[in-house]
Parts: C-alpha cells; sequence; structure tokens
C-alpha cells in the first residue's frame, strides 16, 4: 500500500518536492497547479529526510542511504553504508 500522505515538505521556486515511505519515493509538484511533474522511486528503508540544495534535490533515507537527484528526478549519485549528511555533488 502506498502512503499517500507526504513525510517531508520542500517549496522551492522550481516546485514543490515532498517524500513519501512504505514505499519510499520522491515526488515534484507544479507549483501553480499542483499536477505531478516526476516521481522517482528510491530504494526501501526508513525514516527519510528530503532537503533541496541549488540545483539537488538530497534524500537521506536511514540507515545511511543517501540519493542525489537533478530538479528533473534524474539519480545524479547513492552512497550507501556511508556517513553522509548533506552534500552538494556537482
Amino acid at each position: 500500500m502506498i502512503n499517500t500522505i507526504g513525510e517531508e515538505i520542500n517549496v522551492t521556486t522550481e516546485g514543490v518536492f515532498v517524500n513519501f515511505t512504505k514505499p519510499t519515493y520522491v515526488r515534484k509538484y507544479d507549483l501553480q497547479t499542483g499536477d505531478v511533474i516526476w516521481t522517482t522511486n528510491l530504494s526501501v528503508g526508513g525514516a527519510t529526510y528530503l532537503y533541496t540544495l541549488h540545483d539537488q534535490v538530497q534524500v537521506l533515507i536511514l540507515p545511511e542511504v543517501f540519493w542525489v537527484l537533478d530538479q528533473d528526478g534524474n539519480v545524479i549519485r547513492k552512497e550507501a553504508g556511508r556517513k553522509i549528511f548533506a552534500s552538494l555533488y556537482g
């Protein structure tokens, strides 16, 4: 069953980013219309934390899986098993 309530919401000038758990995924919504622009499924995990930093969407899934996405939902990097909190990948 998909959780229909977002865990965290970040609103930027680029859109509204929401992360969900069970299963874990991130969605970007249009800032004006509320329409879903994209959905990116991530690995199953525990608690998640969502950050938007410059042109990146960063998601930390405990324990220690760190995803970096671009503004289009494409995976830039995935780190697992390392103690990373937040970073800017270029």
